[in-house]
C-alpha cells in the first residue's frame, strides 16, 4: 500500500507540472517540435539514439502452498502450523535498462531488467506445538518419528529465496499517428533467466539424551528461457509535455531447467555424526511471459523527460523450488523435476530518458 501511494503520489506531481514552463518550452511558451528535440528522416520519424534508465521495484507472489511442519496430538490428528504461505515477499529493488537507435519510424531497442534478490522466512518451535514436540512432512505428520532429526523437532525454519532477470531485444515499427494517439508493434528474441534455492532446517535439541542434532533439506532450481516475442505500445500526447501509454508483450520461449536437492544431518553419537546426500534432475518444456504496464512521461528539456509506471508480469513453465520438494520415504531421492510453476511480479518504475 505504501508503494502505490508513493507512485500515485508521484503521477500526480507529474500530471501537475504537465502544463508549467519549464524548459521543455521555447521562449514564447509553446513546446519544442520534434525536430528540436532529435532530427527527422525525410516521413517526418525522429533519427538518433535514446537511453533510459530506471529504479524498478517488484513484488512477486508466494509459491503454491506446500505443509512443511505440524502439531500431532495423542489420537494421531494433525494441525499444520508451518507452510510455504507463511513466507511472503516484500518489493525488491532492481534496475531496469534500455538503449535504442531510431532509424525513421523504425528502432532496434536493447532493455534489461533484474537485480532483484526476493527472500522471505519463517519458523516455528515446539512451543507452538501443544504436544511439546514438531513433525514434518515425511512423517505423513504421524507419530511416532521416522525420519531424525526432522520429526520429534524442536525447531523447525524455512528459507525460501529468488532471483530473476530479463534481457530482449526487439525491432519496433511506429505506426503514423492518428490524431494524439501513436501506435508501435514490436518483434524481438527474449532472455529470462529465474533461479530459486529453499531450505527446510530442524533441530533437536537433546537427541535421546545425547546432545543436540540438527538436519537441513534444501533445494536449489535453475530455470533459463529462451524466445520470441510480440507487442505493442500505444502512446496518448494531446497535451504539450505529458504523454501517457501502455504498453503489452507476450513471448513463447523454451525452458532448460535442473534442479538439485540435498539432505543432510548431523547427530550426536551413537548415531551416524554426519550424512550427506545429494540428487538431481532436469527437464524441458515450453514457457510463456506476458507483460503488460502503464506509464507516464513529463519532458522536461528537449532531450530529457522524466518517466513513472507500473509493470505486471506473469512467468510460466517454470521449476520452482518449493515445488520440487520430495517429502517421499526416502528423503535422498531427487524425485521427478516439476515444470507447471508460475510467478507473477507486479510494481512501479521511475527513471529518466534521454535522446541525442
Amino acid at each position: 500500500m505504501r508503494t502505490a501511494a508513493i507512485l500515485v503520489t508521484a503521477l500526480a506531481l507529474l500530471a501537475a507540472t504537465a502544463n508549467t514552463p519549464l524548459h521543455a518550452q521555447s521562449a514564447e511558451g509553446e513546446p519544442y517540435s520534434a525536430a528540436e528535440v532529435a532530427p527527422l528522416d525525410a516521413a517526418g520519424c525522429p533519427d538518433g539514439w535514446y537511453a533510459r534508465g530506471e529504479a524498478f521495484l517488484l513484488q512477486r507472489d508466494r509459491a503454491p502452498r506446500t505443509a512443511i511442519s505440524a502439531d500431532v496430538d495423542f489420537t494421531g490428528a494433525a494441525t499444520v502450523l508451518l507452510t510455504t504461505d507463511n513466507l511472503h515477499f516484500g518489493y525488491e529493488p532492481g534496475t531496469r535498462l534500455t538503449l535504442g537507435r531510431q532509424f525513421g519510424c523504425n528502432r532496434i531497442e536493447l532493455s534489461y531488467f533484474g537485480l532483484h534478490d526476493f527472500s522471505a522466512s519463517a519458523q516455528v518451535t515446539s512451543a507452538d506445538a501443544p504436544s511439546g514436540t514438531l513433525q514434518s512432512a515425511w512423517a505423513g505428520f504421524a507419530s511416532p518419528a521416522t525420519i531424525d532429526p526432522f520429526d520429534g523437532a524442536d525447531l523447525h525454519r524455512i528459507t525460501y529465496g529468488s532471483r530473476l532477470h530479463s534481457a530482449e531485444i526487439n525491432l519496433r515499427h511506429q505506426a503514423e499517428p492518428a490524431s494524439c494517439l501513436a501506435s508501435t508493434w514490436l518483434v524481438g528474441v527474449r532472455y529470462l533467466k529465474v533461479s530459486e534455492d529453499f531450505a527446510f532446517f530442524s533441530s533437536v535439541n537433546d537427541w535421546m539424551g545425547n546432545g543436540p542434532a540438527y538436519g537441513t533439506y534444501a533445494v536449489t532450481t535453475n530455470n533459463d528461457l529462451l524466445g520470441g516475442q510480440l507487442g505493442t505500445e500505444l502512446v496518448w500526447s494531446c497535451t504539450p509535455r505529458l504523454s501517457l501509454g501502455a504498453t503489452a508483450k507476450g513471448a513463447l520461449l523454451g525452458s532448460a531447467a535442473k534442479k538439485v536437492a540435498v539432505f543432510e544431518t548431523v547427530m550426536p553419537p551413537p548415531a551416524a555424526p554426519y550424512f550427506r546426500t545429494e540428487a538431481g534432475a532436469s527437464g524441458h518444456t515450453l514457457a510463456s511471459i506476458v507483460e503488460t504496464g502503464l506509464f507516464t512521461e513529463v519532458q522536461l528539456t528537449p532531450r530529457i523527460s522524466a518517466r513513472a509506471g507500473y509493470d505486471v508480469i506473469l512467468v510460466s513453465g517454470l521449476a520452482l523450488a518449493p515445488q520440487q520438494l520430495n517429502f517421499s520415504d526416502d528423503p535422498g531421492a531427487a524425485g521427478a523435476i516439476h515444470l507447471n510453476g508460475k510467478s507473477v511480479y507486479h510494481g512501479p518504475s521511475f527513471g529518466l530518458n534521454v535522446v541525442w
